[in-house]
């Protein structure tokens, strides 16, 4: 079903931008999928979810919502007795999940990098592997490469002559899941 709604969208003028979203493209503007960014660029994207697979700081409010911020997920009570209970102590952001008095050196945390890897390659145009090492750290990257060393010789990862890494599409998006997996088993 993925597959033939992928063929539909994207010979009907659809841009496939993000794993589970589809933009309308303008009129004379034709689909790229070789294109080493996103390809033609709809101004029909939904900017919302953009900002979470491009991984800006967001705020959510309200039992169980996550924000981004800092440079971590900061993850309020689930339940209603905890949420009520963290209100009433005055919402102190320690009590949080995911609060961290100093912030874990980017470098240093494989979480931080995995974390990048799970929201950047959401997207079409994926992952820029200089960025990564600049962010991460070149041990961290070439860890993070050689669990996904498999995906890209079956063909579900590939690596752009600028250099980006990113989901093939559609069977990379079909099995991002089994992707990802491969870096939390690190």
């Amino acid at each position: 079903m993925y597959r033939t709604a992928h063929q539909t969208l994207t010979e009907a003028g659809y841009e496939h931008y993000e794993i589970s979203n589809y933009a309308k493209l303008s009129k004379g503007m034709k689909v790229n999928p070789e294109a080493e960014e996103d390809g033609s660029r709809s101004p029909y994207r939904c900017r919302h979810n953009l900002i979470y697979w491009k991984h800006d700081p967001f705020l959510a409010f309200g039992m169980g919502a996550t924000s981004f911020a800092c440079g971590g997920r900061l993850a309020r009570p689930r339940t209603l007795p905890e949420y009520i209970g963290w209100v009433q102590r005055g919402g102190r952001q320690q009590e949080l999940t995911g609060f961290q008095e100093e912030p874990e050196d980017a470098e240093g945390s494989f979480g931080n990098l995995v974390e990048a890897f799970m929201v950047g390659l959401r997207m079409r145009h994926g992952l820029d592997l200089k960025e990564v090492e600049e962010e991460h750290g070149s041990v961290n990257l070439e860890r993070a490469m050689d669990a996904l060393t498999p995906h890209m010789n079956s063909g579900l990862l590939e690596v752009t002559g600028g250099g980006r890494l990113r989901l093939a599409s559609p069977e990379g998006f079909l099995f991002s899941n089994s992707v990802l997996v491969s870096l939390f088993s690190l």
